[in-house]
Formats: C-alpha cells, structure tokens, sequence
C-alpha cells in the first residue's frame, strides 16, 4: 500500500455515509467518474492552478503517467485513456482509484464497488457516474451516484436522488410508531450538529429522500435498542427495508450482574465529533470518561442518573479544559456500580 494510502481511506471513512468535516478548506480534485468495460472518464476540478506535469494515477490493477502540459484550472478538465502515456485499466465492478503527485503525495482518490477495505458507493451501472457531493455551508461530503451524467460543469441532483423506505417493527412484528429514524448530519451556521430526521407512523413506516449514496440510517426509540444499518441508495428508484428492533428487557434476576451494554461510537475513525451509545435494562448511575493509551482521563463525558432505554452523549475531541487532544487511539470507559465496558476509537486531526 503506499503512503498515505491508509490514511485517506481513513479520513474518507470519517466524512461518507453522510458526512460531516471539520476542515472546510479541505481540496478534493476527482469530480466525476464514470466508467465501463470499454471506457472510461475522470473529471478533476480545482479552482487552483496547477500543472500536472509527473502526476500519475493508480487503480488496483495499474499505474499510468499524465501526459505533459495539462494543466488544472478552474475549467473542468476531462482525463481520458488518451491522457495516459500507458493503458490504464479501471474495474468497473469495483475499483480504487488514486491521484498522485510528483513527489508521490497521495492528491486525492475515489473508492467504489467490491473492492477490499472501504467502499464509498456502489458501483455505477451502465450509464451512471460517480460525484462529488462538496457544502461548505453545511460542511458534508460524499459521492453519490447520477443517472445524468454533467461532464464539463457542476455537479447537480437532478436524477441523484432516491427514496428508501420501510417498516420498522418490534421482535414481535408489531409496527413501531415515532420510531425516530435519522440518515444524516449536516452542521448549521453557529457550527451545531444537526441530524436529518423523520419518524415512522402508526403502520411503523418511514419514507426518506436523498442522494444516491451510500446511506447510515439509525434508529432510536425510547426503551429499544439502538440500530444503525448502512444500505445504497439509488437514483431515481426506491429501496425498501423491513426494519425489526428489540426491545430493551429488564433483568429481575439478581444472578445476572451485567445490566447495560457499551455500544460502539459512530463514526469511528471520526475527525472532529462522535457519538458514544449505550443500553441500560435498569435505572443506573453512571460515569462515562475517555482515556488515553497512558490511562491518563482526558475527559468525564457524563455523570448522572439515567433510566433504562437507550441513551446517546456526544465526544467533541477535547478535554476538560475544552482544547482539542492530538490525533490517535483512545478508550471510552463506562461504569456503573461494580460494572464497567470500554471500547476504543480513533481521532485522526
């Protein structure tokens, strides 16, 4: 793998499924992609002016230079099988393509289909192409899938869009109603996180509409367990779920001393906010703190009384006196009574 590899489809692990960035300056070259089994296209678009003279790109497959003397501008600039010096073959099931530069710098890169590691949405059917959804007002990022492809200008959503739709019921099969369902963050003018949010109805049907990306929908409901399910939105078409979460069951028997479970946070790499989950069966004081690898506290989270059900805090990355802890692996403890769970996350800056 080569350098800076990992480390971007970590960050790229931190913005998709909806996502949200703290880095609004953050530049992305590859704005559209579309591919097939006999051609292929990348559009790249910068409003900085660089030459891409040594510039090389990378798919699982192959590695093929630029031709000298093209230049990127804020023009949308069109890369080819003719832009290469060599061929350059891209999978169009699956591939992962890389943007390098002449010192070897990972630029930028799209990952998509059945490939190994992370995928950041599907593969495109015949006619679609893959791009680049970049708000700097609402601070998310994510491809996403068009069913009318805009090479040489701005990406839009017209035939981007899609529904996804369900039930949600409990081990039962009985409907859910005010299932609260959400399938996405943004941040709003002051910097606050906002989910997007709807609820199920009487029947326990949800109905959403978004782009054609790879979609984390999560599910909350007072005295249920937590559920997130990640599932590929596509254009213009409807995908249907069938939704079933358990209730969360009281414990009687004194013998059985665990009675909350620790949830893994999301997202996880995450850059600049995270979210801590956990199920209690009983009612229970509890402390919640991050450590580092030294055990040294960088933060108590919560300590209070909470009821049984499903509960959800949120860590921002910083300590107690509310400046930001450096990048790297850290260790989530929850305690109550004789009791304690942790899990780990990484915090890449």
């Amino acid at each position: 793998m080569r350098p800076f590899k990992l480390i971007l489809i970590f960050l790229f692990l931190t913005i998709t499924g909806s996502f949200l960035r703290a880095n609004p300056v953050v530049v992305f070259y590859f704005n559209e992609l579309k591919v097939d089994y006999s051609d292929w296209i990348i559009e790249c678009h910068t409003s900085i002016t660089t030459s891409l003279d040594g510039w090389y790109l990378t798919s699982l497959s192959d590695t093929s230079y630029l031709k000298n003397g093209m230049m990127l501008d804020s023009t949308y600039l069109l890369i080819t099988p003719d832009s290469l010096l060599t061929p350059f073959h891209i999978n169009p099931a699956g591939d992962e393509i890389m943007l390098y530069d002449t010192l070897d710098m990972l630029i930028d890169g799209v990952t998509f289909g059945d490939v190994p590691g992370y995928s950041m949405v599907a593969a495109p059917l015949p006619g679609q192409s893959i791009c680049l959804f970049d708000n700097n007002e609402t601070w998310e990022q994510f491809k996403y899938l068009d069913n009318s492809p805009s090479f040489g200008q701005a990406n839009d959503s017209t035939n981007a869009r899609g529904y996804v739709e369900g039930v949600v019921t409990d081990s039962a099969g009985f409907p859910l109603d005010n299932v609260e369902v959400v399938y996405g963050y943004y941040r709003d003018p002051m910097g606050n996180y906002v989910p997007r949010i709807t609820q199920t109805n009487s029947a326990g049907f949800f109905r959403v509409r978004d782009y054609a990306k790879t979609m984390t929908i999560e599910f909350f409901k007072q005295n249920f367990q937590y559920l997130l399910q990640r599932i590929q939105n596509w254009p213009d078409s409807t995908v249907s779920m069938q939704v079933m979460i358990e209730p969360v069951v009281n414990i009687s028997d004194e013998s059985v001393m665990e009675h909350f479970n620790l949830l893994a946070n999301y997202p996880n790499p995450f850059n600049s906010l995270t979210r801590i989950g956990f199920n209690l069966s009983t009612p229970a004081v509890l402390e919640l703190s991050i450590y580092d690898l030294l055990g040294r506290r960088m933060k108590t989270i919560l300590k209070e009384f909470r009821p049984p059900g499903s509960h959800f805090v949120y860590w921002n990355g910083r300590n107690e006196n509310n400046q930001e802890v450096s990048s790297g692996v850290y260790i989530y403890e929850l305690i109550t009574g004789n009791q304690r769970e942790s899990r780990k996350m990484l915090l890449l800056r």
